[in-house]
């Protein structure tokens, strides 16, 4: 659009320097009309060449694009010789003395308008033809700015319908997923890559856990204001409110927003490796050192029940109803824990992936180059989203049947039809226009 305006703008101006009544303006205008038109024509004829020699065939579209370009070529060779012609063969600018009415601007009999009304008209059209050419500029430049510019890796969806998006130089961007819009950017001070994170529904605390074990509260109120750190943190998940549960040093602790007195290890619990929490409820589930998952109830003070693992976990995901979860090793490698049977069911072997979440308490996505959904118990798959790049952070809305990946510094949603499982979702590209 922008190349075709500024021809626009070039042709415009060209012709209104040929009907000038000002010789200097006639003279610049037909020589430079002149040179593109002549330009043209050789572009066109050099075309042409090289197809005659190439006997009109290529690999791939080059010949295609060449017979396109031979008459656009030709076409503007032709406007612009038409524009430098009727320069030369128009008369000439008037003598003051000879016709004192025209060079008052009293009229153009050749045009039937007054010089000074058609230099105005022009000067508008020119004027206008500017404006929208910078806007267009403007408006593309804002398009073409990624999601953002550096690469995301981690995402977090919290109720309702919002997204929060981090990427290595500590940008935090808030996202509502209805209106398909940027929210805010927070620019947080984190000492290394993040490899966690946690936004409060009310969107106004961030924990952010970086791969150092370094666990940062931000105040997103006061544009990313850092409240207190925590160190030696391993896992985390939000449990409710501002604040969330935390292995640290092996202990499951309690962090909240506000600057903590003391760091007490939560009661009734052994020492865990992977952690997942049912937020509101006091149900915590964690994996002890002898790779035992607990279903642990803060209400009562003890375990619901227990589940022997065949993996070491080091992550743990909940499903939206805290009756499965996700188990994820250190290779990458997944099982689901069914609490209604309590049994473990590993996922096959090739569905391996630190980019899994659950998409509703029977499916799962796990998003890699080619990103698929697992039904559970089943375990078949079937393809969900592929756009040909490596997955780099995913998260899931399950209450909108929606998936957030982020490739490199590109943030897109997928959303799958619930009524047909087993199609490719229709995918949608997060922008965040500014300069």
């Amino acid at each position: 659009m922008q190349l075709s305006l500024l021809i626009l703008i070039v042709f415009v101006v060209l012709l209104w320097g040929v009907t000038s009544g000002r010789g200097v303006f006639r003279v610049l205008a037909s020589l430079v009309s002149g040179t593109i038109g002549l330009a043209g024509f050789a572009g066109a004829a050099g075309l042409i060449w090289i197809g005659q020699k190439a006997h009109w065939t290529s690999d791939g579209p080059g010949m295609l694009l060449i017979m396109i370009a031979i008459p656009v070529s030709g076409a503007v060779g032709l406007v612009f010789s038409s524009v430098a012609l009727k320069a030369m063969l128009s008369e000439p600018t008037p003598t003051p003395g000879s016709e004192p009415a025209r060079q008052a601007g009293q009229g153009d009999a050749s045009l039937g308008l007054p010089l000074a009304v058609r230099n105005r008209m022009m000067s508008w059209i020119v004027s206008g033809l500017l404006v929208l050419f910078v806007g267009s500029s403007v408006y593309d430049h804002r398009a073409g700015k990624p999601s953002h510019d550096a690469r995301i890796l981690v995402l977090h969806a919290y109720q309702p319908g919002g997204l929060a998006s981090l990427d290595g130089q500590g940008v935090l961007k808030l996202w509502s997923i209805p209106g398909r819009g940027h929210r805010a950017t927070r620019v947080l001070s984190v000492d290394a890559s993040p490899s966690d994170l946690v936004v409060t529904p009310d969107a106004q605390v961030a924990f952010v856990r970086t791969n150092h074990h370094l666990l940062s509260v931000f105040d997103l109120t006061k544009a990313g204001h850092i409240l207190h750190n925590v160190d030696h943190v391993s896992a985390l998940c939000f449990e409710g409110g501002n604040s969330v549960l935390a292995i640290r040093d092996r202990n499951v602790i309690r962090i909240g927003s506000s600057v903590p007195n003391s760091l007490i290890p939560l009661q009734g619990l052994r020492p865990a490796t992977a952690l997942a929490c049912r937020a509101d409820s006091g149900e915590i589930a964690y994996v002890d050192e002898k790779k035992v998952l607990h279903v642990f109830d803060e209400r009562t003070g003890g375990d619901r029940f227990t589940i022997p693992l065949s993996m070491h976990a080091v992550r743990l995901m909940a499903s939206p109803s805290f009756r499965r979860l996700l188990a994820i090793d250190a290779a990458g490698f997944l099982s689901v824990i069914d609490f209604d049977s309590r049994r473990e069911l590993p996922l096959p072997r090739h569905h391996r992936s630190h980019h899994v979440a659950f998409l509703s308490d029977d499916q799962i996505v796990v998003g890699e180059i080619s990103s698929v959904r697992v039904d559970i118990p089943s375990m078949k798959s079937s393809p969900y989203f592929n756009l040909g790049q490596q997955v780099t952070a995913l998260a899931t809305l399950p209450s909108q049947s929606t998936t957030l990946m982020a490739f490199d510094k590109e943030l897109y949603l997928a959303r799958s039809q619930p009524e047909n499982r087993g199609s490719l979702a229709s995918t949608e590209h997060l922008r965040d226009p500014r300069f």
